[in-house]
């Protein structure tokens, strides 16, 4: 949650690169952190209140709730083995350093699993969501702030969690 709204701190803050990395190393919190951070409580609040409220009988929901934060992880290590550091220090430089090409194809066969376990639990969107979503934080990365830090990482994380239950409330 920290990453998110430093995150969200400094991607509305609408300054240059260098400006947007200082705020995400700032301990200090924003008016646009605590309204990211209260937005996606209440957003993940009601969709797990809809979630755990629905019966079962289309798709099975735990499974579901569990590949989740799954895929959201999964995501992170392909984010950190495939964008370069943003910063010179930082935690997402600490967490790649020893990161290898081959740690990239191991990370994809591993959301291969969730994601064939998802055509079988009837929701075919979830890993389509899942590998847009990516590829749009990704780019953002790259673009606003240069390459990957560690609140980036967290912001994936929470953010990616948010869309997939968003998936799965739409699917039921």
């Amino acid at each position: 949650m920290d990453g998110l709204m430093d995150t969200c701190d400094a991607l509305f803050s609408r300054r240059d690169r260098e400006t947007r990395l200082k705020i995400l190393s700032d301990t200090h919190v924003g008016a646009f952190a605590v309204m990211g951070c209260v937005m996606i409580l209440i957003l993940k609040g009601s969709l797990f209140a809809d979630l755990f409220t629905a019966p079962e009988d289309k798709i099975p929901i735990p499974l579901f709730v569990f590949l989740t934060p799954v895929l959201a992880r999964l995501g992170m290590g392909l984010l950190l083995n495939t964008l370069p550091f943003a910063r010179n220090d930082g935690l997402a430089r600490i967490l790649g350093a020893s990161r290898t090409p081959q740690h990239s194809p191991l990370l994809i066969l591993g959301a291969l699993a969730p994601a064939m376990l998802s055509l079988w639990g009837g929701v075919p969107w979830f890993p389509i969501v899942w590998g847009v979503f990516f590829v749009l934080w990704r780019h953002c990365c790259l673009s606003t702030f240069g390459g990957i830090t560690g609140d980036l990482l967290g912001a994936f994380s929470e953010l990616s969690e948010t869309a997939l239950l968003f998936v799965l409330r739409e699917a039921l």
